[in-house]
């Protein structure tokens, strides 16, 4: 059985969404990845840090200190653990094998690439 024009069209169209929405933004990344692991930095970077330190204010390092906590394990971990309760209670078990995947998957590929890069000790 043939697929419509529609068909196609539709499919084209999946494929130019995959590129700029997944493709492109990974690209991206890793463009600049390299640029930081030869350690040249980016261009933008030293006037982007002169705008932050010249705004810095006590406020704003505790708001900045909060953020980061919150992004990291201190506050990851407890909403993580929190989601995978409601999920659980809910029986929605496909969802919470997700989100506990989703988690801990990066992880996984933290010590390996850390190792490659040489660093004593794992973040």
């Amino acid at each position: 059985m043939r697929a419509s024009g529609v068909e196609r069209r539709r499919g084209r169209g999946s494929l130019v969404a995959l590129f700029l929405g997944v493709l492109a933004p990974l690209w991206a990344f890793g463009a600049l990845a390299e640029d930081v692991w030869r350690r040249e930095g980016v261009a933008w970077d030293a006037p982007i840090l002169r705008v932050i330190h010249r705004v810095a204010t006590p406020g704003l390092d505790r708001l900045a200190i909060a953020v980061t906590t919150a992004g990291g394990a201190g506050g990851l971990v407890p909403l993580c653990l929190l989601a995978l309760g409601v999920l659980l209670a809910r029986r929605r078990r496909r969802a919470a094998t997700f989100v506990a995947l989703a988690y801990r998957g990066p992880g996984l590929w933290r010590r390996p690439g850390a190792r490659r890069a040489g660093q004593d000790r794992f973040p």
